[in-house]
């Protein structure tokens, strides 16, 4: 049986490392949600906005 490790500090910590391991793929989703703020004309909420573009990124 796998322990699931449920400390967010050490878990941030990593999600940090992969995504200083991955500025491109960072990038691509930034401009994702930059993309749909500009097509916005600025009026959707950011948030919203980053919750759908990771939703679609991820699946």
């Amino acid at each position: 049986m796998v322990e699931l490790n449920c400390n967010s500090g050490s878990v941030t910590a990593i999600v940090e490392q992969i995504l200083a391991a991955n500025p491109d793929k960072v990038a691509e989703v930034k401009g994702g949600n930059d993309k749909a703020m500009k097509a916005s004309q600025g009026k959707a909420n950011p948030k919203i906005v980053t919750e759908i573009v990771r939703k679609k990124v991820l699946g």
